[in-house]
């Protein structure tokens, strides 16, 4: 669901679907990537679980660094309509 939301803002403050589009392929070929390197041998991990944690330390700092590179992307997107409107 979050992931839903993510892209949502990125195409309404983009205004190009290719924003979300590229957000969605990094997403998707991150885990077939842990898949085929699990599947290899090259890494010991259990995709299945690829993503989850319950590491306190690495959950903040996703969110922190989620917020943050939505908020650089408002920020752009910002300064593009008030450009326009001059």
């Amino acid at each position: 669901m979050m992931l839903g939301i993510m892209f949502g803002y990125l195409y309404f403050w983009t205004g190009t679907l290719w924003a979300p589009v590229f957000a969605h392929f990094l997403n998707n070929g991150a885990a077939v990537l842990v898949s085929y390197l699990s599947n290899t041998g090259v890494i010991h991990a259990d995709y299945e679980k690829f993503g989850s944690t319950d590491n306190v330390f690495l959950i903040t700092g996703s969110v922190l660094l989620t917020g943050m590179l939505l908020y650089g992307i408002f920020m752009v997107s910002r300064r593009k309509i008030m450009k326009n409107e001059e």
